[in-house]
């Protein structure tokens, strides 16, 4: 396919040594422990796109990086493992993944100097943008909405014998009414051990668990969407130590709240009058401690939420 001849200033950084010439790197769009992330155009049609890429530190110098693995936690409350593996097994998981609310692989190149995918641009909106623009809570309407699509993607990475492993509003791209699930590192087959997730949606069993490894459950899943749907119904997060947004939606989290099975959210409905108390049952199923009692599969939590949501909602039209 022709060159695409596109007037847009070029980031100029060193990373363009690494990626294939057929990408102009634009900008920076973020930076991690585990990966580099760039705004990039595809100059064989113009179409934007996203560049994830290993950072320079951990490409020179792997040995180092796999001495530590398991070790730290970074600032996103991840614990650490070779970032080339967290790389390579979203590539793998994404290669065989269509899906309309799952981030698409375009290109990738594991060989590189400094390894990396290449994914569809999908704006910079997240839900986590949309919560701290929002008023106090989200509509019954809204909320089902968003869980029609979380749900969906969900539903497939489970049926193809996988867990996500990091529900959280930053991972969640809000675009015209469609919310599509990015970040895929931390995903792991049913079964094998979870390292890691990310503190506030991380379920107790993975947090208590004293050496940090449990076997993937799609259970884990639904107790980390519930925290989400909690925090948009109610606009409080159910275990932060101070029930409250702060600016930038800063949350303080206490560990023994989230481990401690003495201690049960707030119900939903005495946070929002007008959510009505049938949704309280439903979440604390949902984030309930004991693994065994929560929803069990995707389809059973939408089914039950949108019966809710319907009442509620044909309840106030009448």
């Amino acid at each position: 396919m022709a060159s695409v001849n596109i007037n847009i200033k070029s980031y100029g950084g060193e990373i363009d040594k690494f990626v294939s010439r057929r990408y102009q790197v634009l900008a920076r769009l973020n930076t991690g422990g585990t990966a580099e992330i760039y705004l990039a155009m595809d100059t064989s049609d113009g179409a934007k796109v996203v560049i994830k890429i290993l950072p320079s530190h951990h490409s020179n110098n792997r040995k180092k990086e796999a001495d530590r693995r398991g070790a730290t936690l970074d600032i996103s409350h991840r614990v650490i493992e070779k970032s080339d593996e967290f790389l390579v097994q979203e590539a793998n998981f994404l290669m065989n993944c269509r899906h309309p609310n799952i981030i698409k692989l375009l290109d990738h190149d594991l060989n590189a100097g400094r390894p990396y995918i290449v994914l569809n641009y999908l704006g910079k909106t997240t839900l986590e943008n949309e919560i701290i623009n929002s008023t106090l809570n989200f509509p019954i309407k809204k909320t089902l909405g968003i869980l029609k699509h979380l749900s969906a993607a969900l539903g497939y990475v489970h049926q193809k014998g996988f867990v996500y492993c990091d529900i959280k509003p930053s991972n969640i791209i809000s675009r015209y009414q469609k919310y599509t699930l990015i970040d895929f590192g931390l995903v792991r087959p049913k079964g094998m051990e979870v390292s890691g997730g990310t503190i506030g949606y991380m379920p107790p069993e993975v947090l208590q668990s004293e050496n940090g490894h449990v076997p993937a459950n799609p259970n884990m899943d639904i107790y980390s969407l519930g925290i989400l749907l909690y925090e948009l119904l109610t606009g409080f997060h159910p275990f932060a130590s101070k029930k409250i947004y702060h600016l930038n939606r800063h949350y303080s989290f206490d560990t023994q709240s989230i481990t401690n099975k003495s201690v049960i959210p707030s119900s939903a409905s005495s946070l929002n009058p007008l959510l009505p108390a049938v949704f309280d049952k439903l979440l604390l199923k949902c984030v309930d401690k004991n693994p065994g009692n929560r929803y069990q599969d995707m389809e059973s939590l939408y089914l039950d939420f949108k019966a809710a949501a319907e009442r509620a909602i044909s309840t106030r039209k009448n």
